[in-house]
């Protein structure tokens, strides 16, 4: 197949330089701005202190419900920002990774 463009005819070396890493390495061509905001953690608490709750002995019911991760607002075309391969030569590379896990926790405190 002949194609065409600028390297079109030009021989391409995959040597073992290659496949020992040194010709995947991070190059201009794969770095972004990994701007972003977060929305990391917000959480809604709701306090019961009436008859009801004085009736079976307590003095208050507390209600929380709280969330993690729950919204990212960012251009970077990877998964999440934040996530990096772990490895001493890798901080930062995005690369197969797992993003932050979004939760939700409902908490019921009662207090006698």
């Amino acid at each position: 197949f002949e194609g065409e463009g600028p390297g079109a005819g030009k021989e391409v070396v995959l040597d073992q330089n290659w496949y020992r890493g040194y010709g995947s390495s991070v190059t201009s061509q794969f770095i972004e701005d990994g701007s972003f905001v977060r929305l990391r953690e917000l959480a809604i608490s709701y306090t019961l202190r009436n008859r009801f709750v004085r009736y079976f002995g307590l003095s208050d019911i507390n209600i929380r419900l709280s969330g993690r991760n729950l919204k990212l607002w960012t251009d970077y075309s990877g998964i999440d920002p934040e996530t990096n391969l772990n490895l001493t030569g890798a901080m930062g590379m995005d690369y197969f990774n797992m993003p932050n896990t979004k939760s939700y926790v409902l908490t019921l405190r009662f207090n006698y």
